[in-house]
């Protein structure tokens, strides 16, 4: 029975280098997937929220959070625009949002400062990176990972 792994990739969607970290983990990711260790451990994201600058003012047209933007996003998703409108705006600083804050506080609490920040668990110990970094050392985590399990 394979080991499965979780990873808790903790994200600021402002921050490009979690865009960066993402696509060069899953790049790590495909290849263990490829390999036959694949056999040993699986690998599941979880994503966790982080705001880097909380007190930062953003102009309502331009956020991301914008009623426009969600509503769109929504759809691109797969929901219906009358779906996406119930949801953006019925939902308006509700229990989303409650929720989100609640996650970015536990975060917080977990000693998260800086993002990308990756816990990645392993049978024996669990291993953090900060910050973007190259696949090869993404990969070397994954390896040792699969060593550590068996």
């Amino acid at each position: 029975m394979a080991y499965e792994s979780q990873i808790f990739f903790t994200l600021d969607t402002t921050c490009p280098w979690t865009y960066i970290a993402k696509k060069r983990l899953d790049k790590a990711l495909a290849a263990h997937a490829q390999s036959p260790a694949a056999a040993q451990v699986r690998f599941t994201i979880r994503f966790l929220p982080y705001q880097l600058h909380p007190d930062l003012p953003v102009r309502e047209q331009d956020s991301p959070a914008a009623e426009g933007m969600l509503v769109a996003a929504c759809v691109e998703a797969g929901l219906s625009e009358a779906e996406a409108r119930v949801l953006v705006v019925e939902d308006r600083g509700g229990r989303g949002l409650a929720e989100v804050r609640r996650a970015i506080a536990e975060q917080r609490i977990n000693g998260v400062d800086s993002v990308p920040w990756i816990l990645m668990e392993g049978r024996k110990r669990d291993i953090t990176l900060v910050g973007a970094k190259d696949v090869a050392e993404y990969a070397k985590v994954v390896q040792t990972i699969v060593r550590e399990s068996s």
